[in-house]
C-alpha cells in the first residue's frame, strides 16, 4: 500500500512525466498504470510446483539461509549428495565446487526444486568416488531384520540380522529443509537431529 500510494502519487504531481518533456507515450503508460492501481486487484497467480527433468551428474545450489548457499548432486531418481563447499555466489566455478568433500549422501525429496529453491547450475558425469557402493537399510515393522541394499543396485537387497547392520544408515526421504539443517549440523560438526542410524 505505501509504494502504491507514493506511484499515485508521482502521477498526480506530473514530476515524471516532465523528466520525459512532456512525452505523449510516456503519459499513455502513467495513465495506464494510474488505471491498474486504482482498478480492482487481480487475483494472486499460483505458481506451478513442477520439478524438473532431473538427471544424473546434475549440480544444484540451495539456499542457507543467510545469504549462503550450499550445493548437492543428483546422483539417481531419488538419492543426493551433498558437498562442504558455501558459496555468498549463486554459480560458483562447477569444478571448484565437485572438487569439494561430500558431506553425506541421502534419499531426498525434491520439494526444493519444486517449490524454486533450488536450482540446477551444471552437470558433470558422475566420479568414480559416487560410483561405489552406497549402502542404506530399511526395517519392517516389527521385524528382526533389516534390508540392506545399494543406491546403484537397490533391487539386490540383503536380509541381515538387526545386530549387525548399526553401521549403516536408515533410508529416508529427506526433505528440503532437513538437507539443510543436516549440511549446517555437518559443517558444524555436529550430528543432525533428524539422522537415524542403526535399527531399531
Amino acid at each position: 500500500e505505501r509504494v502504491k500510494s507514493k506511484a499515485l502519487e508521482i502521477i498526480a504531481s506530473g514530476e515524471d512525466l516532465l523528466k520525459w518533456s512532456g512525452d505523449k507515450g510516456r503519459a499513455r503508460v502513467l495513465a495506464g498504470l494510474e488505471r491498474k492501481l486504482t482498478g480492482p486487484a487481480k487475483a494472486p497467480k499460483k505458481l506451478s510446483r513442477r520439478v524438473p527433468k532431473l538427471i544424473e551428474g546434475d549440480l544444484f545450489r540451495l539456499p542457507l539461509g543467510d545469504g549462503r548457499y550450499a550445493f548437492g548432486r543428483v546422483l539417481t531418481k531419488t538419492e543426493r549428495a551433498f558437498y562442504s563447499y558455501i558459496s555468498e555466489q549463486k554459480r560458483p566455478p562447477v569444478d571448484e565446487v565437485l572438487e569439494s568433500e561430500a558431506l553425506f549422501v541421502v534419499g531426498s525429496t525434491d520439494d526444493g526444486f519444486a517449490r524454486r529453491k533450488w536450482f540446477v547450475i551444471g552437470n558433470r558425469p558422475l566420479e568414480a568416488r559416487f560410483r561405489e557402493p552406497i549402502y542404506f537399510f530399511h526395517q519392517p515393522v516389527g521385524s528382526d531384520l533389516c534390508m540392506v541394499f545399494d543406491i546403484w543396485e537397490p533391487e539386490r537387497e540383503m536380509a541381515k540380522p538387526a545386530t549387525e547392520c548399526t553401521d549403516y544408515e536408515q533410508w529416508g526421504a529427506w526433505s528440503a529443509v532437513h538437507c539443510r539443517d543436516r549440511i549446517l549440523a555437518a559443517l558444524a560438526g555436529e550430528e543432525c537431529q533428524w539422522i537415524s542410524r542403526g535399527p531399531r
